[in-house]
């Protein structure tokens, strides 16, 4: 059977057509392949990288006394979250009081947003211990500001003032305690700072980022299924 010229025009341009088509599909195909690729690597990495780390838990009673002096002080390296640090002061009428200071380091690309403290006072011993005192140090150990802290306070929100503070050293130095004792009699007064640090630049969660991402890989399939609808 012969063809007219015609025809083998036709089947010549339909041969062609189908070429196209399917390396139209296929280029299609290697875009979606790419963005799942190049999704699936970003998802990992921030997985593997999360936005939060271990927070400071520092206790004297299974960590050892902090001294009177942060110069005395390990220099606490914060984290993002809140840090906390409990132990015990003490007033005492026949010799030096028990006073607790620390230094701590603000990580880079983040900063000190509140400095909380709970203060109680044990029922054992007699008198009254009415009154402590903090200073906020810079890394030199010089005065940044003060606080006259009463005994007891919940949640007291010290030096909100100076707050927030960017990355670098500080410390916080006891410097009084304050009261009425007779001789012989002492009171202890036990504590938790809680020093709350956050992003400088707040970072999304990698469970936000990957739905992010998820989304937009869908959402570029359907349109380049759209587009080889309307091209069909």
């Amino acid at each position: 059977m012969r063809y007219a010229w015609s025809d083998r025009t036709l089947y010549v341009k339909l041969l062609y057509k189908g070429k196209l088509e399917r390396g139209r599909k296929l280029a299609n195909l290697r875009i979606i392949y790419r963005c799942w690729f190049y999704a699936t690597l970003v998802a990992g990495m921030l997985l593997s990288n999360p936005a939060r780390a271990a927070v400071i838990s520092y206790n004297e009673a299974s960590n050892g006394d902090f001294p009177q002096s942060p110069e005395g002080s390990p220099v606490f390296d914060l984290d993002i979250g809140t840090n906390t640090f409990t132990g015990e002061i003490s007033f005492l009428s026949f010799g030096p009081s028990d006073l607790d200071s620390f230094a701590f380091n603000i990580p880079a690309s983040t900063r000190l947003e509140s400095i909380l403290l709970n203060i109680s006072l044990l029922s054992v011993g007699s008198g009254i211990f009415s009154t402590t005192g903090y200073d906020l140090q810079n890394s030199s150990f010089n005065l940044i500001a003060s606080e006259s802290i009463p005994i007891p306070s919940a949640n007291l929100n010290l030096f909100a003032s100076n707050l927030p503070l960017g990355s670098g050293q500080f410390a916080l130095q006891n410097s009084f305690v304050a009261g009425l004792l007779s001789p012989g009699e002492f009171r202890t007064a036990p504590y938790t700072f809680s020093l709350n640090v956050v992003a400088a630049t707040p970072v999304p969660e990698p469970s936000f980022m990957l739905g992010t991402l998820t989304f937009s890989l869908l959402a570029g399939s359907l349109l380049l299924k759209r587009k080889q609808k309307t091209e069909s």
